[in-house]
């Protein structure tokens, strides 16, 4: 068709309305495709820029990033071949997915997720607030619909490849049916946290300056997220999860926790058992 060709995901803007395209051929000598603003632009008029040709190491770079994102290939890429329960989306919105988390350490653990390939949510710009709203808000009620009150987390890494993005550096919250309150115990791990209330979650950015990694929480009954310095340490608040539910499990690329995925999927109604084997 066009070639020798790199199977990569490029999220889009369109002018008023952002939406999620996929490349799955791109010609060596580049090709036209519309991209966020930044790396990817649109001008002002709404044409695409060329993306850079195929010898371009920034062209190298970008495709790498995105071929090797988790995320961008396998839960928001075009051919989801994977049959993998937590690739499963639940509930496509504008700017996000609502997926089975891998790893959850307990039933009912949900991920948003962001249709744009961005760090975190410190880097969240061109994003309405209202599509993120709306989605965590979506995700909840799948949450207390069937597992009960749910508590939102995101480990913030301020840079790609550090402990803190949890080795998917691409931005996503959990929504989670947790018992206990996840900042006193991610506190009795780090009794160094510093909790800082924040007016919501878009004001990680300005806290974080785009230089201080971050854990960020709302828990059940909260009016507003809290915030704090992240300790250098993976999975942090999966481990702080773990350690309270007695469990060394932590690591989901150790223990994917394949039937609490399968039990989240079946009872959120998403797909039958078999599906997946």
């Amino acid at each position: 068709m066009f070639g020798a060709c790199l199977k990569a995901q490029v999220l889009a803007f369109t002018p008023g309305r952002m939406r999620h395209t996929v490349a799955t051929e791109l010609v060596n000598a580049g090709a036209d495709i519309p991209g966020r603003r930044g790396r990817f632009s649109t001008s002002a008029t709404g044409a695409p820029h060329v993306l850079p040709k195929r010898h371009s190491p920034w062209y190298a770079s970008l495709m790498g990033s995105l071929v090797d994102c988790a995320y961008c290939t396998r839960l928001l890429g075009l051919a989801r071949t994977t049959q993998e329960p937590w690739d499963l989306v639940l509930k496509d919105l504008s700017s996000f997915v609502v997926a089975p988390s891998k790893g959850a350490l307990v039933e009912g653990w949900l991920l948003v997720v962001s249709k744009e390939h961005l760090l975190s949510s410190a880097a969240m710009s061109l994003t309405p607030r209202a599509d993120l709203e709306a989605a965590l808000k979506a995700a909840t009620a799948l949450v207390e619909s069937r597992f009960g009150p749910a508590t939102i987390f995101e480990h913030g890494p301020s840079q790609n490849g550090s402990p803190i993005g949890c080795g998917i550096d691409h931005m996503h919250l959990h929504v989670v049916p947790l018992t206990f309150s996840l900042r006193r115990a991610a506190t009795s791990l780090e009794p160094g946290l510093g909790w800082q209330p924040l007016a919501g979650i878009h004001d990680v950015s300005t806290w974080s300056e785009g230089r201080r990694p971050y854990l960020l929480v709302q828990e059940p009954g909260d009016s507003v997220p809290w915030v704090s310095e992240a300790p250098p340490i993976r999975q942090f608040l999966r481990r702080a999860v773990a350690s309270t539910l007695g469990t060394s499990e932590f690591d989901y690329s150790e223990y994917p926790q394949r039937t609490n995925v399968l039990n989240t999927v079946a009872r959120l109604g998403g797909a039958p058992l078999n599906v997946y084997g």
